[in-house]
């Protein structure tokens, strides 16, 4: 075959395997993208922790703390709506957002890495490895929990779904809940979105 046919035929193949398809774009987090269902998004998700971080900020228990800035423990968010969705990065979110705008009003314990801070501890006293001051891990003063609850509607006109997000700081020695707040919310719509 000679090389202008095979340069002929590779160009002919990468022609057929171009697609009209077009490429991804970048759309805001806040905003609903083109492709949505009556689930949960990014915008709902933002509107929602950027509400409970505000709220959890003017907490009275929080703003007049003086010396120690209150230790926060993160709670599993509970998933009552039909939706599966990876309803940890509520928490995940509010954690962040509170570390970067309460000014170290507020400090979070990592009990999800527990099993390392443990070995950590034992090398140090082992002498393995560089020690500093011995300290206990921090005890949590509040927990934040939050829950996801939903009200679906289904008809052969559409799907209709009303969201309740709900956060509680509950203080860790008295059970109080020291706040509560919330984020609701209703979608409708024609199709439903397969969410993951």
């Amino acid at each position: 075959m000679k090389p202008s046919t095979l340069s002929a035929l590779l160009v002919l193949f990468l022609a057929g395997c171009a697609s009209d398809t077009p490429p991804p774009k970048y759309v805001d987090v806040k905003d609903q993208g083109a492709i949505a269902g009556t689930g949960i998004e990014s915008q709902d998700l933002v509107a929602a922790t950027d509400k409970m971080v505000l709220k959890i900020l003017e907490t009275p228990q929080l703003q007049s703390s003086k010396g120690e800035p209150p230790t926060i423990g993160l709670l599993p968010v509970e998933n009552r709506t039909r939706f599966a969705i990876d309803k940890e990065i509520f928490n995940t979110r509010i954690k962040a957002l509170l570390n970067e705008k309460s000014n170290g009003k507020v400090r979070f314990v990592a009990r999800d890495r527990m099993d390392a801070i443990k070995k950590e501890k034992e090398m140090k006293e082992k002498g393995e490895v560089t020690s500093g001051k011995r300290l206990k891990p921090y005890g949590v003063d509040y927990f934040l929990t939050g829950t996801l609850s939903g009200l679906s509607t289904s008809t052969k006109e559409g799907k209709s779904d009303y969201m309740l997000f709900t956060f509680r700081l509950i203080n860790a020695e008295t059970s109080e809940e020291i706040w509560e707040g919330m984020h609701e919310l209703k979608k409708e719509g024609v199709e439903d979105a397969v969410y993951r």
